[in-house]
Protein backbone atom coordinates (compact mmCIF):
# COMPACT_ATOMS: atom_id res chain seq x y z
CA UNK A 1 0.00 0.00 0.00
CA UNK A 2 2.69 2.60 0.71
CA UNK A 3 4.65 1.74 -2.49
CA UNK A 4 0.99 2.12 -4.30
CA UNK A 5 0.35 5.66 -2.57
CA UNK A 6 3.51 6.84 -3.93
CA UNK A 7 2.10 6.91 -7.13
CA UNK A 8 -1.72 7.23 -7.33
CA UNK A 9 -3.92 9.74 -4.45
CA UNK A 10 -5.76 8.43 -1.34
CA UNK A 11 -9.10 7.76 -2.59
CA UNK A 12 -7.71 5.51 -5.79
CA UNK A 13 -5.40 3.16 -3.35
CA UNK A 14 -8.34 3.08 -1.06
CA UNK A 15 -10.31 1.69 -4.45
CA UNK A 16 -7.25 -0.48 -5.30
CA UNK A 17 -7.98 -1.99 -1.63
CA UNK A 18 -11.38 -2.80 -1.42
CA UNK A 19 -11.30 -4.31 -4.92
CA UNK A 20 -8.24 -6.90 -3.64
CA UNK A 21 -10.77 -7.35 -0.10
CA UNK A 22 -13.46 -8.32 -2.55
CA UNK A 23 -11.39 -10.52 -4.84
CA UNK A 24 -10.45 -12.57 -1.46
CA UNK A 25 -13.75 -12.33 -0.15
CA UNK A 26 -15.18 -14.35 -3.15
CA UNK A 27 -12.36 -16.98 -2.92
CA UNK A 28 -13.29 -17.49 0.89
CA UNK A 29 -16.91 -17.88 -0.30
CA UNK A 30 -15.97 -20.55 -2.41
CA UNK A 31 -14.22 -22.94 -0.43
CA UNK A 32 -10.50 -21.83 -2.47
CA UNK A 33 -9.16 -19.97 0.73
CA UNK A 34 -9.51 -20.54 3.98
CA UNK A 35 -9.50 -17.05 5.43
CA UNK A 36 -8.50 -13.41 3.28
CA UNK A 37 -5.31 -12.42 3.84
CA UNK A 38 -6.43 -8.56 3.16
CA UNK A 39 -8.54 -8.12 6.16
CA UNK A 40 -5.66 -6.95 8.32
CA UNK A 41 -4.30 -4.56 5.57
CA UNK A 42 -5.60 -1.04 5.95
CA UNK A 43 -5.72 1.66 3.64
CA UNK A 44 -4.81 5.68 3.98
CA UNK A 45 -6.83 7.44 5.52
CA UNK A 46 -8.52 9.98 3.81
CA UNK A 47 -11.49 12.81 5.06
CA UNK A 48 -13.35 15.07 2.85
CA UNK A 49 -13.47 18.47 4.52
CA UNK A 50 -14.37 20.34 1.48
CA UNK A 51 -16.75 20.04 -1.14
CA UNK A 52 -15.40 20.49 -4.76
CA UNK A 53 -18.99 20.99 -6.68
CA UNK A 54 -19.53 24.20 -7.75
CA UNK A 55 -22.28 26.20 -6.73
CA UNK A 56 -24.37 28.28 -8.86
CA UNK A 57 -24.87 32.17 -7.67
CA UNK A 58 -27.89 33.47 -7.25
CA UNK A 59 -28.20 35.45 -9.93
CA UNK A 60 -27.46 31.98 -12.27
CA UNK A 61 -30.33 30.40 -10.22
CA UNK A 62 -32.54 32.90 -10.53
CA UNK A 63 -31.73 32.72 -14.36
CA UNK A 64 -32.38 29.06 -14.61
CA UNK A 65 -35.75 28.97 -13.08
CA UNK A 66 -36.89 32.49 -15.22
CA UNK A 67 -35.96 30.20 -18.04
CA UNK A 68 -38.17 27.27 -17.46
CA UNK A 69 -41.38 27.42 -19.47
CA UNK A 70 -44.67 27.78 -16.87
CA UNK A 71 -47.08 27.60 -19.16
CA UNK A 72 -47.05 23.56 -19.09
CA UNK A 73 -47.64 21.19 -15.44
CA UNK A 74 -44.26 19.92 -16.46
CA UNK A 75 -42.52 23.11 -16.29
CA UNK A 76 -43.82 23.38 -12.65
CA UNK A 77 -42.91 20.33 -11.92
CA UNK A 78 -39.09 21.03 -13.06
CA UNK A 79 -39.18 24.43 -11.22
CA UNK A 80 -40.08 23.08 -8.30
CA UNK A 81 -37.53 20.46 -8.57
CA UNK A 82 -34.61 22.59 -9.44
CA UNK A 83 -35.78 25.10 -7.11
CA UNK A 84 -35.44 22.51 -4.14
CA UNK A 85 -32.04 21.27 -4.88
CA UNK A 86 -30.75 24.65 -5.26
CA UNK A 87 -32.27 26.22 -2.35
CA UNK A 88 -31.33 22.82 0.22
CA UNK A 89 -28.07 22.01 -1.87
CA UNK A 90 -30.10 17.96 -1.68
CA UNK A 91 -28.79 15.66 -3.74
CA UNK A 92 -30.86 14.49 -6.12
CA UNK A 93 -31.33 10.59 -4.73
CA UNK A 94 -32.78 12.07 -1.74
CA UNK A 95 -34.98 14.85 -3.84
CA UNK A 96 -36.85 12.34 -5.73
CA UNK A 97 -37.69 9.92 -3.24
CA UNK A 98 -39.54 13.02 -1.36
CA UNK A 99 -43.20 12.73 0.09
CA UNK A 100 -45.94 14.68 0.55
CA UNK A 101 -45.89 13.66 3.90
CA UNK A 102 -42.64 14.65 4.50
CA UNK A 103 -43.59 18.34 4.23
CA UNK A 104 -44.70 19.63 7.43
CA UNK A 105 -45.58 23.36 8.37
CA UNK A 106 -43.79 25.39 11.56
CA UNK A 107 -45.29 28.72 11.85
CA UNK A 108 -44.85 30.54 8.36
CA UNK A 109 -42.34 28.23 6.84
CA UNK A 110 -42.89 24.65 5.16
CA UNK A 111 -40.32 22.67 6.71
CA UNK A 112 -38.92 19.13 4.37
CA UNK A 113 -37.28 15.57 5.77
CA UNK A 114 -34.70 14.22 3.40
CA UNK A 115 -33.13 10.94 3.82
CA UNK A 116 -29.67 11.53 2.29
CA UNK A 117 -27.65 8.67 2.20
CA UNK A 118 -25.81 6.45 4.70
CA UNK A 119 -29.06 7.20 6.29
CA UNK A 120 -28.92 10.57 7.18
CA UNK A 121 -32.00 12.66 7.93
CA UNK A 122 -32.03 16.57 7.33
CA UNK A 123 -34.92 18.73 8.41
CA UNK A 124 -34.72 21.61 6.22
CA UNK A 125 -36.45 25.01 6.43
CA UNK A 126 -37.93 26.18 3.06
CA UNK A 127 -37.11 29.36 1.02
CA UNK A 128 -40.38 31.26 0.89
CA UNK A 129 -39.36 31.07 -2.92
CA UNK A 130 -39.61 27.07 -2.56
CA UNK A 131 -42.86 27.56 -0.83
CA UNK A 132 -44.16 28.95 -3.52
CA UNK A 133 -42.76 26.59 -6.56
CA UNK A 134 -44.07 23.53 -3.99
CA UNK A 135 -47.07 24.97 -3.23
CA UNK A 136 -47.98 25.76 -7.25
CA UNK A 137 -46.60 22.36 -8.11
CA UNK A 138 -48.94 20.42 -5.73
CA UNK A 139 -51.72 22.57 -6.27
CA UNK A 140 -51.64 22.59 -10.42
CA UNK A 141 -51.14 18.54 -10.09
CA UNK A 142 -53.61 18.17 -8.18
CA UNK A 143 -51.51 15.62 -5.92
CA UNK A 144 -52.68 17.46 -2.21
CA UNK A 145 -54.32 14.60 -0.90
CA UNK A 146 -52.19 11.70 -1.77
CA UNK A 147 -50.23 12.19 1.52
CA UNK A 148 -48.35 8.50 0.53
CA UNK A 149 -47.21 9.50 -2.73
CA UNK A 150 -44.35 10.47 -4.46
CA UNK A 151 -44.09 14.72 -4.65
CA UNK A 152 -42.10 14.63 -8.08
CA UNK A 153 -43.52 12.28 -10.93
CA UNK A 154 -43.05 11.00 -14.06
CA UNK A 155 -45.12 12.05 -17.22
CA UNK A 156 -46.54 9.91 -20.18
CA UNK A 157 -46.75 10.97 -23.27
CA UNK A 158 -45.80 14.75 -22.46
CA UNK A 159 -48.93 15.71 -20.53
CA UNK A 160 -50.41 12.70 -19.04
CA UNK A 161 -48.96 12.73 -15.00
CA UNK A 162 -48.64 9.17 -14.00
CA UNK A 163 -48.21 7.61 -10.03
CA UNK A 164 -44.87 6.83 -10.81
CA UNK A 165 -41.68 8.20 -8.66
CA UNK A 166 -38.91 9.86 -10.63
CA UNK A 167 -35.40 8.47 -10.64
CA UNK A 168 -32.29 9.70 -11.28
CA UNK A 169 -31.95 8.46 -14.94
CA UNK A 170 -35.46 10.54 -15.67
CA UNK A 171 -33.70 13.71 -13.72
CA UNK A 172 -30.78 13.51 -16.35
CA UNK A 173 -32.94 12.87 -19.08
CA UNK A 174 -34.98 15.81 -18.50
CA UNK A 175 -31.95 17.95 -18.29
CA UNK A 176 -30.19 16.40 -21.28
CA UNK A 177 -33.68 16.91 -23.19
CA UNK A 178 -33.57 21.21 -22.44
CA UNK A 179 -29.57 20.53 -23.26
CA UNK A 180 -30.53 19.32 -26.96
CA UNK A 181 -33.02 22.57 -27.62
CA UNK A 182 -30.78 25.25 -25.92
CA UNK A 183 -27.21 24.25 -25.42
CA UNK A 184 -25.41 24.33 -29.44
CA UNK A 185 -22.89 21.22 -28.61
CA UNK A 186 -25.02 19.68 -27.19
CA UNK A 187 -27.91 20.23 -30.09
CA UNK A 188 -25.06 19.60 -32.93
CA UNK A 189 -24.16 16.31 -31.30
CA UNK A 190 -27.69 15.68 -31.07
CA UNK A 191 -28.66 16.69 -34.58
CA UNK A 192 -25.25 15.44 -36.01
CA UNK A 193 -26.59 11.78 -34.58
CA UNK A 194 -29.88 11.74 -36.33
CA UNK A 195 -29.06 12.99 -39.56
CA UNK A 196 -26.88 9.67 -39.70
CA UNK A 197 -29.84 7.89 -39.21
CA UNK A 198 -29.93 7.00 -35.16
CA UNK A 199 -33.42 6.92 -33.12
CA UNK A 200 -34.29 9.90 -31.44
CA UNK A 201 -33.95 7.88 -27.84
CA UNK A 202 -30.84 6.62 -28.64
CA UNK A 203 -29.35 9.74 -29.63
CA UNK A 204 -30.49 11.55 -26.49
CA UNK A 205 -29.01 8.47 -24.80
CA UNK A 206 -25.50 9.23 -26.33
CA UNK A 207 -26.59 12.93 -25.33
CA UNK A 208 -26.56 12.20 -21.88
CA UNK A 209 -23.35 10.29 -21.61
CA UNK A 210 -22.18 13.17 -23.07
CA UNK A 211 -23.48 15.26 -21.09
CA UNK A 212 -22.45 13.53 -17.93
CA UNK A 213 -18.55 13.74 -19.02
CA UNK A 214 -18.92 17.15 -19.62
CA UNK A 215 -20.18 17.80 -16.09
CA UNK A 216 -17.59 15.73 -14.80
CA UNK A 217 -14.77 17.48 -16.63
CA UNK A 218 -16.21 20.54 -14.94
CA UNK A 219 -15.90 19.40 -11.65
CA UNK A 220 -12.18 17.68 -12.18
CA UNK A 221 -10.98 20.95 -13.39
CA UNK A 222 -12.51 23.44 -11.56
CA UNK A 223 -13.51 25.54 -14.37
CA UNK A 224 -16.76 26.96 -15.60
CA UNK A 225 -18.51 25.81 -19.17
CA UNK A 226 -17.12 27.15 -22.09
CA UNK A 227 -18.23 26.52 -24.92
CA UNK A 228 -15.72 27.60 -27.36
CA UNK A 229 -13.86 24.56 -25.71
CA UNK A 230 -15.63 22.50 -28.65
CA UNK A 231 -16.51 23.65 -31.94
CA UNK A 232 -19.61 23.41 -33.62
CA UNK A 233 -19.90 21.75 -37.31
CA UNK A 234 -20.97 24.22 -39.76
CA UNK A 235 -22.60 21.96 -42.12
CA UNK A 236 -25.44 21.46 -39.17
CA UNK A 237 -26.82 24.88 -38.09
CA UNK A 238 -29.23 25.40 -35.27
CA UNK A 239 -32.26 24.52 -35.50
CA UNK A 240 -32.60 22.12 -38.29
CA UNK A 241 -30.81 19.65 -40.24
CA UNK A 242 -31.25 17.74 -43.10
CA UNK A 243 -31.75 13.46 -42.08
CA UNK A 244 -31.73 10.20 -44.23
CA UNK A 245 -33.22 10.86 -47.86
CA UNK A 246 -33.20 14.58 -47.09
CA UNK A 247 -35.68 14.31 -44.13
CA UNK A 248 -35.78 18.05 -42.13
CA UNK A 249 -35.35 16.99 -38.24
CA UNK A 250 -36.12 19.85 -36.28
CA UNK A 251 -35.19 20.21 -32.84
CA UNK A 252 -38.97 20.38 -31.44
CA UNK A 253 -38.51 16.76 -32.25
CA UNK A 254 -36.46 15.61 -29.99
CA UNK A 255 -37.58 13.07 -27.36
CA UNK A 256 -40.43 11.69 -30.07
CA UNK A 257 -39.95 8.42 -30.95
Amino acid sequence: MEELGSDIAKPSVKQHLAAIRQLFDYLVTGGILISTPAGSVRGPKFVVTRGKTPVLSGAEMRQLLKSIDMSELIGLRDRALLGLMGYTLAQVSAVITLRWRTISSRGRRSWLRLHEKGGKRHDVRCHHSLDEYLDAWIAAAGIGDDKKGSLFRTFKRGDRLTDNAMIRSAVLYMCTLVATRRNPVLQAFYLRLRAAGKKPKIALTACMRKLLVILNAVVRHQTAWNPELRSVPADLPSPFSAGPGGAVITVDAVGTA
